[in-house]
């Protein structure tokens, strides 16, 4: 809908202070997923399709910001997924666009390949560009916004700063020997609320850990680590949509 790619049901979208679609569009740039990308062409080549009129040293400059520099004269046919993301978002940053509107933007990238732009998301809005992102990775949201939306079925049920993603609440982190998880876990959940998933810690809501490693030891059960949890963005995102196949995205 910011993009003007589909109408709202009701009610109106507005960006840079102007309704959209309108005149704004020409000061956004945008990767929806997976670019639309001319297989047979360079990766420059591609770009300058994409921004006619821009100058060669503004296209090596958005390759090079992307990581691309050495690989601009390949055909787009031979590059990865990864590469291929970060063409689409160099076409994005190209001449300068106020504001990049990105759809899983990391998609088919590595470990170094996000690292990377995490980088350069924060270089662009240390610049003052306005960078939202629509992903699925909420580890990959979690550290690269600084704040975030949750929508679920249509609705906002959350946003705000991604530094205050616990709120007041105090959580601790308990692993303990296998043989005695589901006991600790049991016992536990007399006094507690907590979550468990899979073979990973137990997470307390508790004031501290000292209260809950008096409780186990009231059991007899010792536990092998024992700490402070930070509320995760993809915990507050389950907590907050009551199915997790739903309708739901954040930004």
């Amino acid at each position: 809908m910011l993009l003007g790619l589909a109408r709202p049901s009701s009610g109106a979208a507005y960006l840079l202070g102007e309704r959209v679609p309108g005149h704004t569009m020409t000061r956004v740039g945008c990767l929806v997923e997976r670019p639309a990308l001319y297989p047979w062409m360079s990766g420059l080549a591609n770009l300058r399709a994409l921004a006619p009129g821009s100058s060669t040293e503004a296209v090596e400059s958005a390759l090079r910001q992307v990581g691309l520099d050495n690989a601009g004269a390949q055909r787009v046919t031979t590059y990865s997924l990864g590469m291929r993301q970060r063409l689409g978002v160099a076409a994005g940053i190209l001449n300068g666009h106020e504001v990049l509107v990105l759809d899983e933007p990391a998609n088919g990238l590595d470990p170094a390949g996000m690292r990377d732009f995490r980088n350069l998301f924060r270089e662009l809005a240390s610049q003052g560009k306005a960078i939202l992102i629509s992903s699925h990775q909420l580890n990959e949201v979690e550290r690269a916004c600084d704040r975030f939306v949750i929508l679920n079925r249509g609705s906002v049920v959350a946003d705000g700063p991604v530094n205050a993603l616990g709120g007041n609440e105090r959580w601790v982190g308990v692993t303990v020997d296998i043989s005695q998880r589901d006991f600790a876990c049991a016992i536990l959940r007399r006094t507690f609320e907590v979550r468990s998933e899979g073979d990973g810690p137990l997470t307390v809501k508790a004031e501290s850990g000292q209260e809950v490693a008096r409780i186990l030891a009231a059991a007899d059960i010792y536990p092998e680590w024992l700490g402070e949890q930070k509320s995760t963005l993809e915990q507050r995102f389950l907590s907050l949509t009551s199915d997790a196949g739903s309708d739901a995205t954040d930004d």
